[in-house]
């Protein structure tokens, strides 16, 4: 049996700053699926794997923390924090061992490896 990945989908709940965060930190290029409407759908592409943004309101994910954990080799660690921070994300602890955890917007946990 072949398995291939896809897409991953992200339920999103804030999604002009969700879409704000992933664009200016790790350049996902998201962009409007279909024509405007109230409930927009986002694709991009993020380390070469297609992601689709779907409005919370329609996924219907009930989390209480992470709704995802992404973890991502990154060229700089420190600028990807700084990025990360100024575009709405909060690093979660001290860079230990080449690796330090942020959070997006909406609380969700990235771990952040230094090349």
């Amino acid at each position: 049996m072949t398995v291939t990945l896809k897409r991953i989908v992200f339920a999103i709940t804030d999604m002009p700053k969700m879409v704000e965060f992933y664009n200016q930190v790790f350049d996902m290029n998201l962009q409007p699926v279909g024509e405007p409407k109230a409930l927009q759908f986002y694709s991009g592409t993020l380390a070469g794997i297609d992601v689709l943004f779907c409005p919370n309101e329609i996924a219907k994910v009930v989390a209480e923390n992470t709704r995802h954990q992404l973890c991502l080799q990154v060229d700089d660690l420190q600028s990807t924090i700084d990025d990360a921070i100024a575009h709405g994300g909060t690093q979660t602890g001290a860079i230990e061992n080449g690796i330090a955890a942020i959070w997006d917007p909406e609380g969700n946990s990235i771990e952040l490896n230094g090349a």
